[in-house]
């Protein structure tokens, strides 16, 4: 991130309260839309905007598994991401309710693998 251009999208991509609370989601583990919008509360077209402005920011990434796409932050996007994550409001709770839900469609869905071996830093050109 040599250009004031890309730290500016950096920051309007941080300056949600929605954002931060996707990315706060998303550094404990991958997540599909379904399980983001079980927790926040929020419409799936709200969820998807605010993914698209993450991703368009480099915060995020997706990776498709059969039909459902799983979102994961880019850990060494920014110097500072490890501290940003530490600072923001424990989740433990929300990704509590996540697991307790087994009726998410991508929860059941068969052709899902275990995503335990989906790992934060792991590439997403692997194809683990």
């Amino acid at each position: 991130m040599d250009d004031f251009r890309d730290w500016a999208a950096l920051y309007k991509a941080l300056g949600d309260a929605t954002r931060l609370h996707l990315l706060a989601l998303l550094a404990r583990a991958p997540r599909c839309v379904c399980e983001l919008t079980e927790v926040l509360a929020v419409s799936q077209p709200t969820i998807s905007h605010h993914l698209a402005r993450l991703r368009q920011a480099g915060l995020i990434r997706e990776q498709r598994m059969g039909q459902w796409v799983f979102y994961r932050v880019v850990a060494d996007r920014v110097p500072f991401w490890a501290a940003l994550v530490a600072a923001l409001p424990d989740v433990t709770e929300e990704i509590a309710q996540i697991g307790s839900n087994v009726t998410l469609a991508c929860h059941i869905d068969e052709t899902v693998p275990n995503r335990s071996r989906i790992s934060i830093g792991e590439s997403l050109d692997s194809g683990t």
